[in-house]
C-alpha cells in the first residue's frame, strides 16, 4: 500500500509540473492537495520568510509543494525552530524571494495550480479538501462545515480539530470557519489576525 502511494504521490507532482508549465489550469479551481507519502524526515526542506497583509510568514517547500505556511508571532529565529521541529529534514535551505512569489500569487488568486502537500489521516484530508473549495470573502461555520465533509453532526468537534491542526494557513483557508453564534472563534495565530483575514477578503473581492 505505501509503494502504490507513494506511485500516486509521484504521478500527481508530475501531472501538476506539466500543468504550471503549460499554464493549462483554471484559476477557478483550487489548489492540489495530496498527501504525504512518507513519515520520514524530508530530505531536504526549502523555507522563505515574507511580508502578507497579515504580518510576517514562513513558508516551507519539499520540491514543487508546499507543505507549510504559518504566521510569525515572535522572531524569525523562533518561529523557525518551532518550523524545524514540526517538519524534520535532513537539510533545510533558506529562499525569501520564493516564498515572497507565493503570496503575491494568493493575494493575485492565481493559487490553482499550487501544489498542498498534507500529512494526516483521509478524515481530516476531506476537511482541508472541503476548506479549499469554500468561497472566498464567505465564512462557514464548523456544522456548515461538518455537513459539507458529509458527516453527521455529531462530527462536529472532530472538523474543528482537523480545522485547528491545518499546518498551510491562509492558502487551506481555515480562517473561515467560525463559530454557530456569530463570533469568530479561535484561530492559531490569534483571532485578531482571523478577523483582520476575513475583513480583508470581503473588501478586496
Amino acid at each position: 500500500n505505501s509503494t502504490k502511494l507513494v506511485n500516486l504521490v509521484e504521478v500527481v507532482h508530475s501531472f501538476a509540473r506539466k500543468c504550471v508549465n503549460l499554464s493549462i489550469m483554471s484559476n477557478d479551481l483550487p489548489p492540489i492537495l495530496i498527501p504525504r507519502a512518507s513519515e520520514q524526515p524530508f530530505e531536504r526542506l526549502v523555507y522563505g520568510f515574507a511580508d502578507t497583509p497579515f504580518g510576517r510568514a514562513i513558508i516551507a517547500f519539499n520540491g514543487v509543494a508546499i507543505c507549510a505556511l504559518w504566521f510569525c508571532d515572535g522572531n524569525e529565529n523562533d518561529t523557525l525552530n518551532a518550523l524545524k521541529r514540526d517538519f524534520a529534514a535532513d537539510e533545510y535551505s533558506r529562499d525569501d524571494s520564493r516564498a515572497e512569489q507565493i503570496v503575491q500569487r494568493i493575494i493575485a488568486r492565481q493559487t490553482s495550480d499550487l501544489i498542498l502537500e498534507v500529512e494526516g489521516s483521509e478524515f481530516r484530508l476531506n476537511v482541508w479538501q472541503q476548506l479549499l473549495s469554500t468561497t472566498s470573502a464567505k465564512t462557514l461555520t464548523y456544522g456548515e462545515l461538518t455537513e459539507r465533509c458529509g458527516l453527521v453532526r455529531g462530527a462536529v468537534r472532530a472538523v474543528a480539530s482537523a480545522v485547528a491542526s491545518n499546518q498551510i494557513g491562509w492558502i487551506i483557508p481555515c480562517h473561515r470557519i467560525v463559530r454557530s453564534r456569530g463570533d469568530i472563534g479561535r484561530f492559531r495565530w490569534g483571532e485578531e489576525r482571523k478577523r483582520a483575514m476575513i475583513n480583508w477578503e470581503k473588501s478586496s473581492k
